[in-house]
């Protein structure tokens, strides 16, 4: 197994199955607001790896103003337990984390996730111990696949040239893995689509 000094991680669909919760939570949280969306649609716009808002434009063509309540209403709802009662780990992903610590790998959690449910997540993984940091939603100006998030980050963890690795399951973590000139390790079981990547992982989990 190839050693990287750095290993960077997304969250949704590559150390935890969230998917049921995310698309539960938002049928409800939608058709409160009084629109309906299908499970097919909003299960097409999580699997692109977009960020909370980003999947209800894309489910629902909602104007701005209008998702701001929606996503609010979301995160009471999935923050309440909801989405923690729906999330499970993927055994193979935990065992593999675990090994690149043990030989050394800074492990990093960054995700378009809120930073509430995204902590909560990682310690029902039983990884909390050994992440050195999460980057949740609003924790840096910049979104993946920005190579200025990798930017941000680094002005909060010291991290001094080797070998690096993302790991995720969609085209916006292949993107970042090699805006900012690491390999990328595709999570084939999450919820992404392979077909998309600009070109082969260098490690296929």
């Amino acid at each position: 197994m190839k050693k990287y000094s750095v290993l960077l991680s997304d969250y949704d669909g590559t150390i935890m199955d969230t998917r049921n919760g995310i698309v539960e939570g938002l049928m409800q949280t939608i058709r409160k607001h009084g629109k309906i969306c299908s499970r097919e649609i909003i299960e097409a716009a999580v699997n692109t790896g977009a960020n909370i808002d980003d999947v209800i434009k894309i489910s629902t063509s909602l104007p701005a103003s209008v998702r701001v309540g929606i996503i609010d209403s979301y995160r009471k709802l999935y923050n309440s337990g909801f989405g923690l009662k729906y999330s499970y780990p993927y055994p193979h992903t935990i065992d593999f984390l675990k090994k690149m610590h043990s030989l050394g790998s800074i492990l990093v959690v960054v995700s378009n996730k809120g930073q509430k449910a995204l902590d909560e997540g990682i310690k029902k993984s039983g990884l909390h111990g050994i992440i050195s940091h999460t980057f949740g939603e609003g924790a840096t100006i910049h979104k993946k696949p920005s190579r200025l998030v990798f930017d941000e980050i680094k002005k909060v963890i010291t991290i001094s040239g080797g070998s690096g690795i993302v790991i995720g399951d969609t085209v916006v973590d292949e993107k970042f893995a090699r805006n900012i000139g690491y390999d990328f390790g595709f999570a084939s079981y999450g919820y992404g689509d392979r077909g998309h990547f600009s070109k082969e992982p260098e490690l296929i989990l």
